[in-house]
């Protein structure tokens, strides 16, 4: 039987019990549904087995990659190689916050995530509790929104849990997330950084 469980009402101490609880159940290899600024997220580890369930829920093509989001803006550092110092400047600005930065993977970085390609794309969320949920987990995650391809990105808990119902594990409505809308993806791979997709963030600014 799935877990659900209710965080909308409970004290910032319980919110960090319950996103240590639920940071175990991601290490045992359970799936978790959880809110950020965004959209509802559906997370894993990075092990192989738990990324190919990932996919399996969602009906994904596995040609798409899956991004990973970090806990610290240091942790760029255990899946990214050869970052660029763009990123840092955007970093100091947007991060936590709705960008997704596309880099350079480092080796040990599966290609199942990544959909065989050299590059993973990173977030660091503005949401304390999946903050605190990465932390615990005390590495990197899978969350990509959880939703079925094709279906709309769930802005609310009972979008994500029509969709994911009888395929996460675990479940944990924070009620409504502030953002909804998809974070700003932008390509720092190559020479000339690229917007892929408008977010909520303008990085005109930065990027011609």
């Amino acid at each position: 039987m799935p877990k659900y469980i209710d965080i909308r009402n409970a004290s910032d101490n319980a919110k960090v019990l319950i996103a240590k609880e639920v940071a175990k159940d991601i290490k045992e290899g359970k799936i978790v549904v959880f809110p950020t600024e965004t959209v509802y997220g559906l997370a894993s580890s990075m092990d192989e087995s738990s990324v190919n369930r990932i996919f399996e829920i969602k009906g994904r093509d596995k040609s798409k990659p899956l991004p990973i989001m970090i806990g610290n803006v240091k942790d760029i550092n255990v899946v990214a190689d050869k970052i660029p110092q763009i990123f840092y400047e955007l970093s100091n600005k947007y991060m936590p916050g709705p960008l997704t930065v596309v880099v350079k993977k480092k080796d040990w970085v599966s290609n199942i995530i990544t959909g065989g390609r050299d590059t993973v794309g990173v977030r660091m969320p503005d949401h304390i509790f999946a903050l605190n949920l990465i932390r615990f987990v005390g590495a990197p995650i899978i969350a990509t929104s959880a939703n079925l391809s094709g279906n709309p990105s769930p802005k609310d808990f009972i979008s994500a849990q029509k969709d994911m119902i009888n395929k996460a594990d675990v479940f944990v409505d924070g009620g409504e997330c502030i953002g909804g809308t998809p974070s700003t993806i932008v390509d720092l791979s190559k020479e000339k950084p690229t917007v892929l997709r408008q977010g909520s963030i303008d990085l005109s600014e930065y990027i011609k």
